[in-house]
């Protein structure tokens, strides 16, 4: 009889899988290198790597994470044109983040965006709205068979050449002169999106590179590697930096360069003391990229240096900053902040602590810590001036009221005219509220005016420069009379009235990235 072989019994239970990515999980290019990978470079890259267009992705994709709904082509293609954001920090980039992550089950692509640095930088000219590239490093990966993508380095404002190899990134497609927004509906990394040609040019082909770079190219090559190392840095970070870490740093820099010395150390580094001041107050101002490099690049630091200069010098940021708002002070500002003590004794009526604060910019606990004294006589002012102060009859007042709502001077504000009568503005409305109202009236009538006529002169002078530059063969862009115009002028204003120029001129206008 043929005897039964025992096999093994067989595990009957359900293994545990491990979750499965939406989409597939791409590893990012260059994390942790000076030419790591931009957030809208891996967006493109999944898109092709689905073989669907970049629209279609974000639409279907990524637009369920996002709170306003892109789930048609139409907005998606409004949205390109403003989706520099995406590679910046803030709440379209977070949003990106997130839903890129939960797509493609990675823990690293908050490095493809400057996310970061978003306690230490501004996003004021942080980033440019359009692609640019260096043709020879396309041609370089191209012909070693790297991927082509787009560095977070070049979609910066601040870089304008590409540290490898000393050449000015190219905005515009060199065959149908159009340039390019960060993401298109239908893009290839290395290829032009409107006429579809290779961007690429070998470096035997460029006749233009001069073997001795200029001062400018070398000064430019150097930001453009400072701000690499700063990508680069990104993923060591144990904690990311702040604004506390980078005026404290600030501070010792002040201290090691110019001897305490907050305006020397502004002329030094050729930036406006009031800026500065700004910055050393932690949370009132946070710098730009440019203007950072500039510091840097005039005290021969560079930019991981001097942020982290608090932490490299063996100082440990205490906890305490974010709760004691006393802080130390350089010399200059003790010397302004004591004659605005010592006018603030002179004055009638005599201004509060608080007021002496708000209008110098600072604590008043820092005030009471260096001016005890002054702090004393001046409460003590103020408790006089209002135990002295009587209010006068309401006939009189009514007579006052009456007085300075027919002068024809410049009206007064109903707030001043309570103070100067030792009364409240709502005593006044409530005991004459058609005249009050009156008074409030031609306060505002006479604002508006003058307004009118500073916009009216701020008007002329930006058509008067525009016009000058135009006739000189100069294009009038905003930067360019922003510029000229000694950024005296808002860019909306600026670009309100070229709007209307361009139209009588019948200027084509550009864009310039």
């Amino acid at each position: 009889m043929k005897s039964h072989e025992e096999y093994e019994a067989l595990d009957l239970t359900v293994p545990v899988t491990p979750r499965r990515s939406r989409l597939y999980n791409l590893k990012p290019i260059g994390i942790g290198t000076p030419f790591v990978e931009s957030l809208t470079s891996y967006i493109v890259r999944l898109s092709n790597a689905h073989c669907v267009n970049v629209s279609t992705l974000v639409a279907k994709e990524i637009a369920p994470f996002m709170t306003q709904t892109y789930s048609n082509r139409r907005a998606v293609s409004g949205f390109f044109n403003r989706c520099a954001a995406i590679n910046e920090f803030g709440m379209i980039a977070s949003t990106f983040i997130r839903a890129i992550e939960n797509l493609t089950l990675r823990k690293d692509i908050i490095f493809l965006t400057m996310s970061p640095w978003e306690k230490v930088l501004t996003t004021l000219n942080l980033s440019r709205q359009i692609q640019a590239w260096c043709p020879v490093c396309y041609a370089e990966w191209r012909k070693t068979g790297q991927i082509i993508y787009f560095p977070l380095l070049w979609t910066l404002d601040s870089v304008t050449v590409c540290p490898r190899h000393y050449q000015k990134l190219e905005t515009t497609c060199p065959f149908c002169n159009n340039y390019m927004y960060l993401i298109e509906g239908f893009l290839r990394p290395g290829f032009c999106a409107k006429c579809n040609n290779w961007l690429g040019t070998l470096v035997d082909k460029l006749k233009c590179q001069s073997d001795t770079p200029s001062s400018e190219t070398l000064e430019r090559v150097w930001l453009a590697e400072e701000i690499g190392t700063m990508l680069a840095f990104s993923p060591q970070f144990v904690f990311l930096p702040n604004i506390h870490i980078f005026a404290e740093s600030l501070r010792l820099a002040i201290k090691h360069f110019s001897n305490g010395n907050s305006c020397e150390f502004a002329r030094l580094v050729g930036v406006e003391y009031y800026t500065l001041r700004n910055w050393i107050q932690t949370g009132y101002s946070i710098p730009r990229l440019c203007l950072l490099g500039k510091i840097c690049r005039s005290l021969g630091k560079g930019i991981i240096d001097f942020i982290l200069y608090f932490q490299l010098e063996n100082h440990n940021v205490n906890s305490k900053n974010k709760y004691d708002h006393r802080r130390e002070i350089t010399d200059t500002d003790k010397h302004m902040l004591f004659n605005s003590m010592q006018k603030a004794l002179k004055q009638i009526p005599p201004p509060t602590i608080t007021e002496i604060a708000k209008k110098n910019r600072i604590s008043s606990s820092t005030i009471h810590h260096y001016f005890p004294n002054e702090c004393k006589l001046i409460t003590k002012l103020v408790t006089a001036y209002k135990n002295r102060c009587v209010r006068m009859p309401w006939e009189t007042i009514e007579h006052k009221l009456l007085s300075s709502l027919k002068n024809g001077q410049p009206p007064l504000p109903l707030k001043e005219l309570a103070k100067q009568m030792c009364c409240n503005k709502n005593s006044l409305y409530k005991h004459f509220p058609e005249i009050c109202y009156s008074i409030s009236k031609k306060f505002q009538n006479y604002k508006r005016a003058v307004n009118i006529l500073k916009k009216t002169e701020s008007v002329i002078d930006i058509r008067e420069t525009a016009t000058k530059l135009y006739n000189n063969g100069i294009y009038p862009s905003i930067s360019t009379v922003s510029k000229h115009l000694n950024n005296k002028y808002s860019d909306r204003l600026i670009n309100e009235t070229l709007a209307v120029l361009f139209t009588e001129l019948q200027i084509q206008k550009k864009y310039i990235g």
